[in-house]
């Protein structure tokens, strides 16, 4: 999965397995355009839970760690040069807890509200569960569902909007993007961007600027979504 704060600094994050090989981590400071390997420094770490960046620089993962594959938080304060075990925050973060089926949102649980979550996004107040069946924001007043459409491939929740990338070849050959207000659910910009849905995507925005990732491709839209031009 891809992560994104300002839109430009950002932290992509693939593989990790409990009992085998760590996580592979990369860093961008173009918007995705190109990558850096991040090198954990001998740190293991598998089965991500959630990932949170931080202005420019700090990258903060929840995962599982070390041999014993007990959930911990890493750190980064270098936009990803050098990490750090960090004991005293995991409380505070959100994350989803598969062994006890809810998400930790700051020092608070909330049952898990879909059937199969793939992973949670933060980005300021708000914290996105991105979920097979659905989106769902969880926010200061715990879990609100915001956009439920199958075949969600990514999604995000930006302050009164939240972006979704969709596979849904009944109505678009391709990745559907769509943009909608949290409180109406009005769309505020929509496309079917000619890509492949299976290549690994992921969606960040910020305002009317809204970046796609298709496997290495990088698309770029300044009107939330409705016309697209690839970095």
């Amino acid at each position: 999965m891809t992560y994104f704060d300002d839109r430009l600094s950002g932290v992509r994050v693939e593989g990790g397995e409990c009992g085998g090989k760590s996580a592979t981590i990369e860093t961008s400071a173009d918007g995705g355009v190109s990558w850096v390997a991040s090198d954990l420094g001998g740190l293991v770490l598998s089965d991500v839970l959630s990932v949170t960046l931080s202005g420019e620089f700090q990258v903060d993962i929840v995962g599982k760690l070390g041999s014993d594959c007990s959930v911990g938080m890493v750190t980064s304060y270098t936009g990803g040069q050098f990490w750090a075990v960090r004991t005293d925050a995991l409380s505070e973060a959100t994350y989803f807890d598969a062994d006890a089926n809810v998400i930790h949102d700051g020092g608070s649980t909330v049952a898990n509200p879909c059937s199969s979550p793939l992973v949670v996004r933060s980005f300021d107040s708000d914290s996105t569960l991105v979920c097979d069946d659905g989106v769902l924001a969880i926010t200061e007043a715990r879990t609100i569902a915001v956009v439920q459409r199958p075949g969600v491939l990514d999604g995000e929740v930006v302050g009164d909007q939240t972006a979704v990338a969709i596979d849904d070849p009944s109505t678009c050959d391709g990745v559907l993007v769509s943009v909608t207000g949290n409180t109406t659910s009005a769309v505020l910009g929509q496309s079917c961007l000619a890509a492949d849905a299976t290549s690994g995507v992921s969606i960040a925005a910020n305002g009317q600027l809204v970046r796609l990732w298709v496997g290495s491709v990088v698309y770029e839209s300044e009107d939330r979504g409705t016309s697209w031009t690839q970095l």
